[in-house]
């Protein structure tokens, strides 16, 4: 059975790649970012200056963007994966928001 979510080994190397960063910041574009690599754009929290949140918060915004905006995306791209490629998937589209686009998953499909 494919899977309905991001394995517990697929969200670490998540957080492990993009850091979790507890104070909001300016990435390298100038956009207010916290968490795991979350913006405002990610819809499940708008980052300001000073704001700071706990390591609970992180790990339940980033279950939230998950589960809101890249799993289900994933899910319909690649109905099949496997656990581990869709944790890969996962990371993918979170990175660059084109599973949808991406030519390597068709081929995937193949």
């Amino acid at each position: 059975m494919p899977p309905k979510s991001t394995s517990p080994k697929g969200r670490a190397y998540l957080k492990r790649e993009e850091g979790e960063v507890l104070r909001a910041y300016r990435d390298v574009v100038g956009v207010w970012t916290i968490g795991c690599g979350l913006t405002a754009a990610s819809g499940v929290v708008k980052p300001k200056a000073g704001m700071v949140i706990s390591r609970e918060e992180a790990d339940r915004l980033l279950s939230l963007a998950l589960e809101r905006n890249y799993e289900p995306a994933v899910r319909r791209a690649m109905p099949l994966a496997s656990q581990c490629e869709f944790d890969g998937a996962v990371s993918f589209h979170w990175n660059t928001g084109a599973i949808g686009k991406a030519s390597w998953v068709s081929a995937w499909a193949k």
